[in-house]
C-alpha cells in the first residue's frame, strides 16, 4: 500500500476477512472538516468543472479522447459529449439530496495557471446505490481520473483524488460517506472482477491493429470460431413496457453477488440501461425470462476505429450465461464484447 493510501480511511485488511463500514470515524470527520485546498504546484490551479456547461463538456471530452489511456497504449476511448451528459446528468428523483448535490459539484480540474489556462488533470465521480453483502448504501463512484499525458511525473493523480474527496466531503449529504475507486490502485481493493473479451469481428481487430492470427490457418480457424452465432433463445429489444419485469429480473438476479448495484426508481433503471445502453430481453412463450445490457463504446487506434459493446447487466435466472452470452453476441454490430465479472 502507497504512502498516499496509508493515510485515508480505507480497508488496510488484505486477508479479506474483515466486513462491514471502516470504523475510522476520526479520519473520516477530518476529510470532511477540511476546508484546506489540496496543495498543486504552482504553475497550476484548482478548476471546478461544470458538467452541466455544453463548453465544458466538451472539453473534458477532448481531454479525455487524448489522455485517458495509458501512454503504452495507442488505443483510445472516443467519449462524446453525449456520453458524459448521460453519465452526469442523473435522474433527479434517484437520490434524496439537496441542491448542492449537483454536476458541478462531483467533478474537479487542474488548469495551467498561466496562458490558456489548459485542461491538465480531471477527476470526476457520481453517486450509485449499491448492496455490499447485506448493507445497502449509497456511494460516490470515482471515474475518468486522467492525468495529461506529458504531466504524468508529476504526482498530480493522488492530489486530484485527495481534493475531489475534500469537495464531496464540504457537500456531503443524504448519507454518503464512501467513495469508490475502480481500477487498480495501491490500496487493498474491497472486491475483484476480471476482465473478459469475446472478439466478433476479427477482420476488423486485425487492420486495427488489436488482433493478429499467428498463420493463414489460424485466421481461418478463428474466423469460424468466433463468428457470430445464433441464439437458440427468442429476444428482442426492451421496450419501456418490460421495465418494471426487467427491474424485477435485476434485483433477484442481483442477490446471488455480494456487491450489486441497486436501482430504486424506475426512471434512474431507465436512464442507465434505456439512454445510451443497448437492452434486450429473452423471452419464453412470449413472457420476459431474462434481460441483457451492454453499452457501445468507440475506440481509437490511430487511423482505425473499433466498437466495443460493455456489457452493462446479464441476468441468468432462466437462461444459461452461454445462451445469455450468444444471444448478446447476436444482437450487437460491435466488433468485440467487454465484460467485468461472470
Amino acid at each position: 500500500m502507497s504512502k498516499f493510501w496509508v493515510t485515508k480511511p480505507v480497508s488496510h485488511d488484505r486477508d479479506g476477512t474483515a466486513h462491514g463500514v471502516i470504523d475510522n470515524e476520526a479520519a473520516v470527520e477530518e476529510d470532511r472538516k477540511s476546508g484546506v485546498v489540496t496543495l498543486i504546484p504552482q504553475q497550476l490551479e484548482w478548476a471546478t468543472i461544470d458538467m452541466k456547461d455544453p463548453l465544458q463538456l466538451e472539453e473534458v471530452a477532448k481531454f479525455l479522447q487524448k489522455h485517458y489511456l495509458d501512454l503504452n497504449s495507442q488505443m483510445q476511448v472516443y467519449f462524446t459529449t453525449d456520453f458524459l451528459k448521460w453519465f452526469y446528468h442523473r435522474p433527479s428523483d434517484a437520490f434524496d439530496t439537496p441542491p448542492a448535490w449537483t454536476p458541478s459539484t462531483w467533478a474537479v480540474g487542474l488548469r495551467s495557471a498561466n496562458g490558456k489556462k489548459q485542461l491538465v488533470g480531471f477527476h470526476g465521480a457520481m453517486p450509485i446505490h449499491v448492496r455490499y453483502g447485506d448493507v445497502e448504501m449509497d456511494v460516490a463512484t470515482s471515474n475518468f481520473l486522467c492525468v495529461h499525458s506529458k504531466m504524468r511525473d508529476k504526482g498530480l493523480a493522488p492530489m486530484l483524488i485527495k481534493e475531489l474527496s475534500r469537495v464531496l466531503g464540504k457537500f456531503r449529504v443524504g448519507g454518503v460517506f464512501s467513495i469508490a475507486f475502480p481500477g487498480p490502485t495501491s490500496c487493498v481493493p474491497f472486491c475483484t472482477l476480471p476482465s473478459l473479451y469475446r472478439p466478433i469481428n476479427l477482420p476488423t481487430l486485425e487492420s486495427a491493429g488489436v488482433w493478429a492470427p499467428k498463420s493463414k490457418a489460424s485466421r481461418k480457424s478463428l474466423n469460424r470460431l468466433y463468428a457470430k452465432p445464433t441464439s437458440s433463445r427468442p429476444f428482442r429489444r426492451m421496450e419501456i413496457d418490460d421495465v418494471s419485469s426487467c427491474m424485477g429480473l435485476v434485483e433477484t438476479d442481483s442477490k446471488k453477488y455480494k456487491v450489486a448495484p441497486l436501482f430504486k426508481t424506475e426512471q434512474e433503471f431507465v436512464h442507465h440501461f434505456c439512454t445510451m445502453a443497448e437492452s434486450f430481453v429473452i423471452t419464453d412463450d412470449g413472457k420476459v425470462v431474462d434481460f441483457f445490457s451492454y453499452l457501445p463504446m468507440k475506440i481509437k487506434n490511430g487511423s482505425h476505429h473499433i466498437t466495443i459493446a460493455q456489457i452493462l447487466y446479464i441476468t441468468t435466472i432462466q437462461t444459461p450465461i452461454a445462451e445469455s452470452g450468444k444471444a448478446l453476441v447476436a444482437s450487437t454490430d460491435a466488433d468485440v464484447v467487454n465484460s467485468y465479472g461472470h
